[in-house]
């Protein structure tokens, strides 16, 4: 996501289309990272997503082309919209797993949002690439006292371990990472709304 960047969406879902999202939404779903196994969504996340309103709140009327964001946990991932996803799966279709948004609506501007299309994505693939011992990183603590290591300017990745990924989520740091390769196909595919942030190669 293009942090301070007007055209960056979040969202929450809801079993209404107009209502707040609910902590206990119907059907006890609280928490997506239990429906995403070994970096795929599965069939309970779909018909949960299915069952409820995806809520965004934009200050545009015309959307990105990626809502929401990966983030370090696995239950914080993002919806491509259609024409990324394709572009996505005919590079590989082992990078990412995903869902169709089947009922998104716009709280800003009451309205239901039929397309553009867009798809919940979730990153498959899992490596061990950070490269400890060279990497400058900040530490994030848990409140059970566990901490991983976050990702700076001055972290650094093992070649070697990614084995020709072009998108994978990193073991240590939780981070999704991608190569160049990837960039310049989200890039292709028009990708606004999904900022970039270079880190280092190890060639070891």
């Amino acid at each position: 996501m293009a942090h301070g960047d007007k055209r960056s969406v979040t969202f929450e879902f809801s079993p209404r289309a107009g209502e707040a999202p609910s902590p206990w939404p119907e059907g006890k779903w609280t928490s997506r990272i239990r429906h995403i196994e070994a970096g795929s969504f599965d069939e309970e996340a779909r018909r949960n997503f299915a069952s409820h309103w995806t809520l965004i709140n934009p200050d545009v009327l015309e959307l990105p082309d990626v809502l929401g964001q990966f983030g370090w946990a696995e239950d914080d991932f993002p919806a491509f919209r259609q024409e990324l996803m394709d572009a996505v799966m005919a590079a590989d279709p082992g990078l990412c797993s995903f869902a169709p948004v089947s009922q998104l609506y716009d709280l800003r501007h009451e309205r239901v949002i039929n397309a553009p299309e867009y798809f919940f994505a979730a990153v498959k693939q899992t490596k061990d690439s950070l490269d400890v011992e060279n990497s400058e990183t900040t530490t994030i603590s848990f409140h059970d006292e566990s901490t991983i290591p976050g990702l700076l300017p001055k972290s650094r990745v093992h070649r070697s371990a990614l084995k020709g990924a072009m998108l994978w989520r990193d073991q240590k740091s939780r981070e999704v990472l991608c190569t160049s390769e990837f960039k310049a196909l989200a890039e292709a595919a028009g990708c606004v709304g999904m900022a970039f942030y270079q880190v280092g190669i190890s060639e070891a």
